[in-house]
């Protein structure tokens, strides 16, 4: 494909994606006033109407269904390609505002790309749509919570995000009741419900946004710590071409790299380092450097 002919842009993609919101919210529209909602022409909106195959018209008014607003949150992504395309806009910023015409035309460009993903099935049809409605709308949320040891309590929470680490889904979340933010596992959680009162005020909730906005792992907290990591052999050449959002190149030498890496739990370093022992070394925590001995001896005596 020759991509100096690709004429979409990402603003094609924002409005396809804003349109097919105000579908599913109910909205109800000519043609004519799609166009004025999204300044742009008719034209342009009877194209964009085209692609979204599911939509439907009384008379002048086009409109969704309400049993394709009750379908369950994967199929529901699965129709706007939304998720698909900010997956594919994270893997390749630079092709971002090609994306749109990447996975929708012709349809079996799809068919050239291959993800290794590994998503864990979500068992409640429901509690994924449930949760997008809360976080949307900024709402208070308590739910029943089974931990890693089986115990079970209830949490009084202010979600913020729905994320996939390594496969598995999470919400992050600001407990009210421990006064710090937590990640809890989907598949864990029952009897999710929206709370009469929020539990926080507006600006603690805009605070929150912001500081999770750029999150990458599961693990969070209150309070972001860092470490120096030197890079050698092997591992350099895949630290230099990878980008991470919480690691920086802070040295970079003729053989070896030192990464300035910022975290919430000690997990995330030991994880790390272990994944690519012997080339990654902790340089300036002796805390840490601890903990990973342990972590080997403990690997060792296995053998």
């Amino acid at each position: 494909m020759d991509l100096s002919d690709i004429t979409s842009k990402s603003s094609a993609n924002e409005r396809l994606e804003k349109m097919v919101e105000f579908f599913w919210k109910g909205g109800k529209a000519t043609a004519k006033e799609l166009a004025e909602r999204f300044d742009t022409s008719t034209r342009t909106i009877n194209n964009d109407l085209k692609k979204l195959y599911f939509i439907e018209k009384d008379g002048w008014k086009y409109y969704l269904a309400k049993s394709y607003r009750e379908l369950k949150p994967y199929e529901k992504a699965e129709m706007s390609g939304a998720m698909m395309m900010a997956m594919f806009d994270k893997a390749v910023p630079s092709l971002s505002e090609y994306s749109e015409t990447l996975f929708t035309h012709p349809p079996g460009n799809r068919d050239i790309f291959l993800f290794d993903f590994a998503f864990e099935e979500i068992e409640d049809d429901n509690i994924l749509a449930t949760i997008v409605s809360i976080i949307d709308e900024k709402r208070g949320a308590d739910f029943l919570y089974t931990d890693k040891h089986d115990r079970k309590s209830t949490h009084y929470t202010f979600p913020v995000k729905i994320a996939n680490f390594n496969g598995y889904w999470y919400l992050l979340a600001y407990d009210a009741v421990d006064d710090r933010i937590k990640s809890f596992r989907i598949n864990d959680i029952e009897n999710l419900r929206i709370m009469d009162e929020d539990p926080i005020g507006e600006s603690k909730k805009e605070n929150l946004h912001r500081r999770l906005s750029n999150t990458v792992s599961s693990w969070v907290g209150d309070e972001i710590k860092s470490v120096k990591l030197l890079v050698e052999g092997d591992a350099v050449r895949y630290f230099r071409r990878k980008s991470y959002d919480m690691l920086e190149i802070i040295e970079d030498r003729d053989d070896s790299i030192v990464l300035e890496a910022r975290y919430f739990n000690d997990i995330e370093i030991l994880r790390l380092v272990s994944k690519w022992l012997p080339f990654v070394t902790i340089l300036d925590n002796d805390e840490l450097k601890l903990k990973m001995r342990e972590r080997l001896e403990k690997s060792l005596k296995r053998f």
